[in-house]
């Protein structure tokens, strides 16, 4: 049981790399909001991996996420 959801969790990030990297509206080098309750996260997408989205904040901290998680979370494009 274990391995399906291992297999399911990996091809879910792999289909989320690929809408991220072909159909999202930010691309490489954006700066972004990541809009939460609670905070608000700048960040610049760095990279878009097959499994993972590199981001990195004002601070020059990386945020290393995981593709599928990074598709559900309610972002603001920041326009320069």
């Amino acid at each position: 049981m274990g391995g399906h959801f291992a297999l399911l969790s990996i091809l879910s990030n792999i289909t989320a790399g690929i809408i991220l990297y072909i159909n999202y509206p930010v691309k490489i080098a954006n700066n972004i909001t990541i809009l939460k309750e609670d905070e608000h996260i700048i960040c610049e997408i760095r990279d878009i991996g097959t499994f993972f989205i590199t981001l990195r904040t004002p601070e020059k901290e990386l945020i290393i996420e995981p593709n599928s998680k990074f598709c559900k979370k309610n972002i603001r494009y920041n326009h320069e």
